[in-house]
């Protein structure tokens, strides 16, 4: 695509074919404002400034496509949102990188966390499902924090201590913030292992299952019963040869860098962002 041009017809789209409308369908604008409603942010737009439920989607749409501008991922999205077949929405004025600055922070990081709440709400059996390019303890404990089911294949790096193990040949563990000081780190072990629940910005229990002798997947599915190591190891390793056939889910979020934004409340809303974006690329992968 060539430096500030859009083709109405054909949204811009990653490798792999997930386009803008892809992620359109899979995050319905009636969860977005009703996540904007749950926030107390439903008041008028500003003259000239993007309305909130298209900055959502702008937000998303940084992150599922990361190599392009600001500017022509903003107007990727309002053309898309204009389609006959799209969602609409209110045109804004010119779109520049500080009005979309300016529009990000009137949307703040709760409404996008609250979309994803909504969407986790609604698919009552969804699991997330992650690879350890990807994985952060931020990520894994936004989600976690809502009580959103996951499974990540974690970096072998992580520290992943022996708290039970468990009938099928998993383990409980627990999974701490390495950003924490090494006294902090030691206080959250001897928690886990008294069995106090630990503080959820600090730390997880999670279970462990070992597929094979490097990789390790994490898991808030605690209960043997519910679904077996065996299982979870089988689902994890078709995904991942799914996504490296066609571009799927475990690309869907590379992107130099990361995160765009160097603004705490903003690096919030990315995100969780990115963990929407995760879902929309498995929806369309797996639809």
């Amino acid at each position: 695509m060539a430096s500030g041009s859009v083709e109405r017809e054909s949204p811009v789209a990653r490798p792999g074919g997930v386009s803008v409308g892809d992620l359109v369908a899979a995050v319905p604008r009636r969860l977005v404002e009703e996540a904007v409603d749950a926030c107390g942010l439903d008041g008028p737009v500003p003259d000239g400034e993007l309305p909130l439920h298209l900055t959502a989607y702008v937000v998303m749409a940084l992150c599922l496509l990361p190599g392009e501008p600001v500017e022509d991922v903003a107007q990727t999205v309002v053309a898309e949102l204009s389609r006959p077949d799209g969602v609409r929405g209110v045109a804004p004025g010119p779109l520049t990188a500080s009005g979309i600055g300016r529009a990000r922070r009137r949307l703040g990081p709760d409404v996008l966390r609250e979309t994803f709440s909504l969407l986790a709400t609604a698919s009552s059996d969804w699991v997330v499902l992650g690879d350890r390019s990807r994985y952060a303890f931020a990520t894994f404990g936004a989600a976690a924090r809502i009580g959103v089911a996951q499974c990540w294949r974690v970096p072998p790096q992580v520290p992943l201590p022996v708290l039970e193990v468990l009938r099928d040949g998993s383990y409980l563990s627990v999974l701490i913030d390495p950003d924490l000081t090494a006294c902090e780190r030691a206080k959250c072990l001897l928690e886990a292992w008294s069995g106090v629940k630990p503080d959820p910005d600090a730390a997880h229990t999670v279970r462990v299952v070992e597929d094979g002798d490097a990789d390790r997947l994490v898991t808030t599915l605690r209960d043997p019963e519910e679904v077996t190591a065996a299982e979870l190891a089988d689902a994890h390793r078709q995904w991942r040869r799914q996504s490296a056939t066609d571009g799927g889910p475990c690309s869907a979020l590379r992107g130099p860098g990361g995160v765009r934004s160097t603004d705490p409340d903003l690096v919030h809303q990315e995100i969780w962002a990115h963990l929407l974006v995760e879902y929309a690329v498995n929806s369309t992968t797996w639809a």
